[in-house]
Formats: C-alpha cells, sequence, structure tokens
C-alpha cells in the first residue's frame, strides 16, 4: 500500500542519512551480545522459581508457545529494523512514525529500571561471594536468617532483626561498597561503547550458560535427584 511504501522509504532514507556509527568488531561479537540478551540473570535465578511457581514442567508449554509466537518474531522484528536505520530504540520507532516514539521510549525506560534492580541482586552475590570462604558457611543453619539478619540487616523499633522490610535500618554499608563495585564494573564494560563491551561480552554472554551446566550437574548428583 501507499502508506507502507512511504514508511519503508522513510527507513530507507533515514538509513543512508544517518552518520558512521561504532560498529562490532566481528559478527560473533553481535550474535553473542544477542545471545546475553537473551540468557542472563533472570534465567540462572528468577525463571526456576517461576517455573516452580507456576506448575513446574506444566510452565513450559505456554511459555514455549508465546516464545514462538510473540518473543521471537518481536526480538526478530527490532533487530531488523535496528539494523537497518542504525539508531537506537529511543530514535528508532520516531522515524518509523512519530505517534510510535513512546515505544522507543518505554524500551529505554525499561533498560534502565533492569539495570538498576539486576545490579542489586549483582550486589547481593558479591555479598555472599566475599563470605563464602568460611567452612561450613555462615548461612548454612538457617539461609533466610541470614539474609534478612546479615546481608539486609532489618530492624524493628526495638532494635531485633526481623524478616520484613517495614523497618529498614537505613544504609548498609558493606551492600553499599559491593552495589559501587557492581555498578564500577558495569561502567568498565561501556565505557568506550562497542569497543570495550564487545571485548567483555565473549565473557558475560558465555558465563551464564556454564552456570546452569554447573547448577545442572549438581542438582542431578543431590540426594533425591532421580525422584525429582
Amino acid at each position: 500500500s501507499t502508506g507502507t511504501s512511504n514508511v519503508a522509504r522513510g527507513m530507507l532514507d533515514a538509513a543512508s542519512g544517518q552518520e558512521e556509527r561504532a560498529r562490532w568488531g566481528s559478527k560473533s561479537e553481535f550474535l553473542l551480545c544477542c545471545v546475553g540478551n537473551a540468557v542472563g540473570l533472570g534465567n540462572v535465578w528468577r525463571f526456576p522459581y517461576l517455573c516452580f511457581k507456576n506448575g513446574g514442567a506444566a510452565f513450559l508449554v505456554p511459555y514455549f508457545l508465546f516464545n514462538i509466537v510473540v518473543g521471537v518474531p518481536l526480538l526478530f522484528l527490532e533487530m531488523a529494523m535496528g539494523q537497518n536505520l542504525q539508531l537506537g530504540p529511543g530514535k528508532l520507532w520516531t522515524k518509523v512514525h512519530p505517534a510510535l516514539g513512546g515505544l522507543g521510549f518505554v524500551g529505554v525506560s525499561a533498560g534502565i529500571v533492569l539495570g538498576l534492580y539486576y545490579n542489586v541482586i549483582i550486589g547481593w552475590s558479591l555479598y555472599y561471594l566475599a563470605f563464602s570462604f568460611p567452612v561450613p558457611l555462615p548461612w548454612e543453619d538457617d539461609a533466610a536468617k541470614y539474609y534478612y539478619h546479615d546481608v539486609l540487616r532489618l530492624q524493628d523499633g526495638s532494635g531485633q532483626y526481623v524478616a520484613s522490610l517495614e523497618h529498614p535500618k537505613g544504609l548498609v554499608w558493606p551492600q553499599v561498597g559491593f552495589l559501587f563495585l557492581a555498578w564500577l564494573v558495569v561502567f568498565l564494560c561501556v565505557f568506550k561503547g562497542i569497543a570495550s563491551s564487545g571485548k567483555v561480552i565473549w565473557f558475560t554472554a558465555l558465563f551464564p550458560y556454564l552456570v546452569l551446566f554447573i547448577l545442572l550437574v549438581r542438582g542431578a548428583t543431590l540426594e533425591g535427584a532421580a525422584d525429582g
């Protein structure tokens, strides 16, 4: 149709008028970046919990169905538009049509929120890593108590530790330090744009698979694994 032709022509004109942008060092770096965006902390930490909470193996049926019907087509659509227009999400949808500019804003906002959210969890993980060397582990007897008492350091009005977010004590300085370290690592990975992140992606994209494999082996060797 005429409207579709105008949109396609506008996209080509926008792409031809763009100044030269930084590019990935190789196709492998771009592929690993896509893989890293698809598989990350959420797959290791959150997905097993959601799967267990929503029916176990039965949850995988609608999950894979919607991935194939909705997720994969939208992923390829966004990748193709980004490759052709050479624009970030903030400007890409505005180029397609001014009325779609809000989609770009939502995409950028979601990235910011996820970055803030996941870096807090990474800060917690660094805390556990730093205190995981003693034998036995400090949280071996009561993992929940250790999390609320030692990691978050939550107290009620009388100074007693409680498993509740209603009485925050204030800044937990060890967590502030670990959170700063997490953001420092992010900065070092991206401060030169693709030039730096393209090299780091070889680790960040492949490491989650190693963790998943280790967890699989560990889970398969636990007592009662055959029953599970």
